[in-house]
């Protein structure tokens, strides 16, 4: 195994960091229970051993990640909450701010900017710190057994940085009925690591939007992951939001784990960022369960885009249903890797997997992969990916009706987009997004407009 030298660089730095921590057992100052320390010392040792993703891994073939040991970021050592004057100048525009609210900054639960009086009966949310350091065993059974820190480097850099984040518990036969956001924000020139565990009940329901933010012009790196146990015939809807400034690298890793005849519903959605991952893994664990994976990226100048899902159909009869959609324009390159597995048990299997692209410049690239693994012979799948422009036709439609060239393709950007946004259930958020896209791409398409003439 490799061994990091403590030097200066972020590599180092972060080594140093690490070990100290988990040798203390993180921010209670008190050791902490055995399994834990043992738990960030294992996936130290494994991020060392592995170190940053490079192209020459199949999954990281198009988004490489060994730029970042040069990058001059810093471990965050505590929570604080200074650099945020007023939450409503920072909030991503899709958070409701009356809401019930959960802020992380730099991966640090802060209650005083969040949000949680009058939690609904059967609703339970702690900081993971506290949760560590006063009661460990109620999370021992879930956190980090879901989320592989032994084959991916960058949750195995999560998991030996457990210090905070939040734990969402929702008791069984509780149906919660307003959403739950999480604002994550990251500020410059820090590695954030947000962790973020979700365990609901049998019969419980709940709706759960996570939005990430950066701040400030200076490069960041947000490296969250989020483990999501969905218990028997429970239902769970998840969005993720990205917004983030150009120097911002955001990677996110998503496990959910169903149980039988449990639903999961995600929309994913990346609109920005210098370097945005999204890594989701579905293991649909047991019989009945069904899972929806939605989402749409949205790149200009130099954006990268990345998307990788792997559905693992490991019990028979379950259902999986994927669309991706990409809007891509400048410089920017979105990359879609998707492959469902289909378990020698997994029988009655039914899985569709989409990914469609549309470039609105010559410069813009698309990268899409969709694959099936099926070692079953009584199963239903399909997949299929196109990339595309805009139908010229169409476009000079519009234009004959009075309607101008930026409008005209800000509309049928929306369009595009649409077969994604119309399956939220949150009808303010869906509403916001429309409008976001159409102002966004309109002033992209008016811009280009200008540079022409």
């Amino acid at each position: 195994m490799a061994i990091l030298a403590p030097t200066k660089d972020l590599a180092g730095s972060l080594h140093d960091h690490f070990t100290h921590l988990a040798h203390q057992g993180g921010v209670d100052q008190q050791g902490g229970p055995d399994w834990l320390r043992d738990l960030r010392l294992h996936a130290l040792a494994r991020f060392v051993e592995l170190g940053w993703p490079t192209r020459k891994l199949e999954d990281w073939k198009y988004t490489a990640l060994t730029v970042l040991g040069g990058l001059p970021l810093l471990p965050v050592m505590a929570a604080t909450a200074a650099p945020i004057e007023s939450l409503t100048t920072v909030l991503f525009p899709f958070i409701d701010p009356v809401g019930l609210r959960i802020v992380l900054v730099d991966g640090f639960f802060v209650p005083e900017l969040s949000h949680l009086d009058a939690l609904p009966d059967g609703l339970v949310v702690r900081s993971l710190a506290a949760v560590l350091a006063e009661q460990p065993e109620l999370v021992r059974s879930t956190l980090a057994q879901h989320a592989d820190y032994v084959g991916s480097a960058m949750v195995a850099l999560n998991t030996a940085d457990l210090q905070d984040g939040v734990v969402i518990h929702v008791a069984k036969d509780t149906v919660i009925k307003a959403p739950l956001y999480i604002v994550s924000l990251t500020t410059g020139a820090t590695l954030a690591q947000p962790r973020i565990l979700v365990v609901t009940d049998r019969h419980s329901e709940l709706t759960l939007v996570e939005s990430h933010v950066a701040l400030g012009e200076a490069p960041s790196l947000s490296n969250g992951v989020t483990e999501i146990v969905v218990g028997d015939n429970a239902v769970v809807e998840h969005y993720k939001l990205t917004s983030d400034k150009t120097e911002a690298r955001h990677v996110a890793t998503i496990q959910t784990h169903q149980l039988a005849h449990s639903r999961y519903v995600s929309h994913a959605v990346s609109l920005g960022g210098s370097l945005v991952r999204n890594d989701l893994l579905v293991t649909l664990a047991a019989e009945g369960s069904t899972c929806t994976l939605n989402g749409l990226y949205v790149g200009a100048h130099n954006s990268r885009l990345d998307t990788r899902s792997v559905i693992d159909h490991a019990k028979p009869h379950c259902t999986s249903v994927e669309l991706y959609k990409g809007i891509l324009d400048g410089h920017a390159v979105g990359t879609f890797s998707g492959k469902v597995i289909v378990r020698p048990q997994a029988q009655k299997t039914d899985a569709n997997q989409r990914n469609n692209n549309l470039l609105l410049s010559q410069d813009a690239v698309a990268n899409t992969k969709p694959q099936l693994e099926i070692d079953a012979d009584d199963v239903k799948c399909a997949h299929g990916a196109t990339v595309g422009q805009i139908d010229a036709d169409a476009l000079f439609y519009l234009q004959s009706r009075g309607i101008d060239a930026a409008e005209a393709r800000g509309l049928m950007t929306v369009a595009f987009a649409g077969e994604v946004s119309d399956q939220f259930t949150l009808l303010p958020l869906r509403e916001e997004l429309n409008q976001w896209l159409f102002a966004h791409l309109t002033h992209q398409a008016a811009t280009m407009d200008k540079e022409a003439l």
